[in-house]
């Protein structure tokens, strides 16, 4: 798997987890959930993010392995500098899902209990 390959499954993901935020935050708002219920959700959605953040960086790393045996000895600097940018990066988007999903999660949680009172 290569780059190119990797970017639609990220974006979809990426769409994915942010409907995932969308409609969860309005559904602590509407919803008839006990607390228990309400932090057991949170503890899924943040169980999903987590194993599909380590099966993106699994998949760069093999992807990079692959890469590091199928290049010359010249152009291996250039391919390092090229993959920690990657890695970077792929580092990056997940910590911005990680806080979207903590911002979301708070966010629920205040709710819920605003409409308790």
């Amino acid at each position: 798997m290569n780059t190119k390959q990797l970017f639609p499954t990220a974006v979809f993901t990426l769409l994915l987890v942010f409907g995932f935020l969308i409609s969860g935050s309005a559904f602590a708002k509407d919803s008839t959930l006990t607390w228990n219920e309400l932090k057991q959700v949170q503890t899924q959605e943040r169980t999903l993010l987590e194993n599909r953040q380590k099966e993106e960086l699994t998949q760069l790393k093999e992807m990079q392995k692959i890469e590091i045996n199928e290049t010359t000895p010249f152009d291996i600097q250039m391919l390092f500098e090229k993959q920690k940018r990657e890695r970077k990066e792929l580092s990056q988007a997940h910590a911005d899902e990680r806080a979207k999903l903590a911002q979301t999660h708070a966010e629920e949680r205040k709710a819920f209990l605003q409409n308790r009172k």
